[in-house]
């Protein structure tokens, strides 16, 4: 169910001259190579650092923007470039607040990977980006960083972040001995702090820019030999398992509630689909309540829909009806079946299915979130479907009230069934 938004990756660093910006540039190269299809885009908080020189095409420059601007969607403002990478040349302006980052994101048709060269730590840009990061990436090179290792991590949390979020990049020296007490002790640090450690070296490299600068360069094409394309190639292998797996959903909901950018009416709402584990806020989603517990949550229309497929009720269903699952009343509810029923428009009860859901699947998953008991455990309720609205429109109060005359309809429906 992931939407539209791009995933984001920050690169952040404690202290200068470890290769934040190097690795920013690589990671997108190696993302590309590891998923062709997957859309890439890297853009810059870092004034000393223009993506333009690595990525842009003989001949096609990208427009120099001033700053990236919160009147326009992102993808309107990034180029393609070299290796399918898209860029922008210009920065962030310092009085853009997080706020209005987070949003520009979320309106922003980009379903693919975001990197950030966030630049220095001091500089508010780098607060701005650590504030919206799904995930920070950040190059260490010995206990001296882990002082303004603190500030990154501050930053991260105040935008509604995790430590969890937090991988250090082991940026080493060549002292083979000193690599192993400095790789110790990173361990040791990151296992105290919560955040975690890449299985993989940076070995800081003088040369290294030098070798990869310019258009089209790259560790990948121009040291595919070298111990930085192992690093590389464990970096973006991460990155990518990371986007996989999604953003932390309980971190997406904060910042949606540090913003203001749900209704008042979400606190009261379980806003996590139950059959998927992603937040149902902005597809076209089913309100949900049961009865005697008094829960209420939405699932996501699709998820429901292949639910439903199962079913010999399938032919019948629409997301634009209501439907009612009673539990715990069959057999003297010495079995753990479950009946669903299927409504008009008018709430009129239309057709109905008994049956014996799998212990392991969807429907365990719908009833236990709406009782907190399993299919075993079940006595009589009732969950009530909502037809199929937009996230926002299934928060507001006109439709809660539309719902509760829905709900009454539906239950003087059942009361005349029984």
């Amino acid at each position: 169910m992931r939407g539209s938004s791009p995933y984001v990756i920050v690169l952040a660093a404690a202290a200068s001259r470890v290769g934040r910006s190097t690795l920013a540039s690589n990671l997108a190269v190696y993302l590309k190579g590891l998923g062709e299809d997957l859309p890439v885009a890297v853009i810059s908080f870092d004034p000393g650092h223009d993506p333009a020189q690595t990525f842009a095409l003989p001949g096609n420059p990208a427009p120099r923007l001033n700053s990236l601007s919160i009147s326009l969607g992102l993808e309107s403002q990034l180029t393609l470039g070299q290796f399918g990478v898209e860029y922008m040349a210009g920065g962030i302006s310092p009085q853009i607040s997080a706020l209005q980052l987070r949003n520009l994101l979320r309106e922003t048709n980009f379903p693919g990977i975001l990197i950030i060269d966030a630049g220095q730590l001091k500089e508010r840009r780098a607060a701005l980006a650590l504030q919206v990061a799904e995930l920070v990436l950040t190059p260490i090179r010995d206990a001296a960083g882990l002082g303004p290792l603190a500030g990154i991590r501050r930053e991260l949390k105040a935008g509604g972040g995790n430590d969890r979020m937090l991988w250090l990049i082991p940026a080493m020296v060549e002292d083979l001995q000193q690599q192993a007490r400095q790789l110790e002790f990173l361990r040791f640090a990151a296992s105290e702090r919560g955040c975690q450690v890449l299985g993989a070296e940076f070995l800081v490299d003088a040369q290294l820019p030098q070798l990869t600068r310019g258009t089209g360069g790259s560790v990948l094409t121009r040291m595919p030999d070298s111990q930085a394309h192992q690093l590389m190639n464990c970096l973006a292998r991460l990155a990518l398992q990371q986007f996989e797996t999604g953003a932390d959903t309980a971190v997406h909901l904060q910042r949606l509630q540090l913003d203001d950018a749900l209704p008042l009416r979400s606190r009261r709402v379980d806003l996590v689909c139950p059959l998927c584990g992603e937040l149902a806020c902005f597809a076209s989603v089913h309100y949900c309540e049961s009865l005697p517990h008094r829960r209420r949550w939405l699932v996501h229309a699709d998820c429901l829909a292949n639910l439903v497929a199962e079913r010999r009720l399938q032919p019948f269903w629409s997301a634009n009806q209501s439907a009612v699952l009673r539990t715990g009343v069959e057999s003297g509810g010495l079995l753990p079946q479950l009946r669903l029923l299927l409504a008009d428009d008018n709430a009129g009860l239309l057709e109905s299915e008994l049956f014996l859901p799998e212990h392991e699947g969807g429907w365990q998953a719908l009833v236990r979130h709406a009782t907190g008991l399993t299919l075993a455990e079940q006595l009589p309720a009732l969950l009530f479907i909502f037809p199929a609205q937009p996230g926002r429109s299934v928060l507001s109060s006109d439709w809660y009230r539309r719902c509760s005359r829905l709900r009454k309809k539906l239950r003087d429906g059942l009361a005349a069934e029984l």
